[in-house]
């Protein structure tokens, strides 16, 4: 899974088997959550509801782009239990689900918790951008524009991004070593470099250049020495999502996307955007 920590031990075995066959040990990992303005929120909301009565700005990707405002929509998705396949292993969307998140998403824009400007977002960085200039107090951001940003950050905490049940989720992105080699000298030679630069204290040093996490657990306490954001980083890790490994997903994305537009754009109601959407992701190959 691309949200696994593992150990020193593991990370030995794992690499030695790569000689027996094709095999990849994860290095890296980004997730999402949000950020938001303490001296705004005091805490930042788990739930949606949650949200009513607080003085929230909101902000999340909503329109097409890189395929950010999907893979936000779909963390909403996966929370309340939505599937990508089918039982038949064909794209799947439930039109149940999809009908709820969008009903949450037009109700918050209604009531000004999320400002309809979200609109013109498309990706995460749009809205970091949105927060860092004061034009939001919470806002869906990426583990390594958090990183990137933490030693400048005064008044800024983190929290899973809100749900509708408040079940945290996010997805997580992973980059990965292979050997994909015949040749065992080459192998050989593959796999001891591997095990040197995924021993922990070299990729300790490369997470803190680079603003990754580490994808094992012995390097996340050199690399975090904040133990409450370690914690809370390791917890999502634990639970996260990996991201979609479909060869449709990109037509899926822009699906999605296009049943947000129509509901936030009043041309659509939920229900009717998402039954579409559905129709349309069951027929992508």
């Amino acid at each position: 899974s691309a949200a696994t920590a593992i150990s020193s031990t593991e990370l030995g075995a794992g690499v030695s088997a790569i000689a027996a066959r094709r095999y990849a040990i994860p290095f890296q990992v980004d997730i999402g959550f949000v950020a938001y303005n303490t001296s705004n929120i005091p805490l930042a909301p788990r739930t949606w509801t949650d949200m009513e009565g607080l003085e929230v700005k909101y902000v999340f990707p909503a329109s097409q782009g890189a395929g950010d405002a999907a893979d936000a929509f779909l963390l909403q998705y996966l929370a309340e239990g939505g599937e990508l396949l089918s039982e038949g292993g064909r794209p799947y969307l439930d039109s149940a689900i999809v009908a709820r998140v969008l009903t949450v998403y037009r109700q918050a824009v209604d009531a000004g918790v999320v400002p309809i400007t979200v609109r013109n977002l498309q990706t995460v960085q749009d809205c970091w951008d949105a927060y860092m200039q004061d034009k939001a107090t919470m806002t869906n951001v990426s583990s390594w524009l958090y990183q990137r940003e933490r030693s400048a950050l005064r008044r800024t905490r983190y929290a899973p991004i809100p749900t509708t049940s408040g079940v945290s989720s996010t997805l997580a992105r992973s980059w990965s070593w292979a050997i994909v080699t015949d040749d065992p000298i080459r192998q050989q030679i593959a796999s001891q470099y591997i095990l040197a630069v995924l021993s922990p204290h070299a990729l300790a040093s490369w997470c803190s250049q680079s603003y990754h996490l580490p994808a094992h657990r012995a390097a996340m306490a050199l690399v975090i020495e904040d133990e409450s954001y370690r914690t809370f980083l390791e917890e999502l890790l634990k639970n996260a999502h990996p991201y979609p490994d479909l060869s449709y997903y990109t037509g899926l994305q822009s699906i999605i996307i296009r049943a947000i537009e129509d509901v936030l754009d009043g041309v659509s109601t939920p229900e009717r955007a998402a039954v579409t959407a559905a129709a349309m992701v069951a027929r992508l190959r």
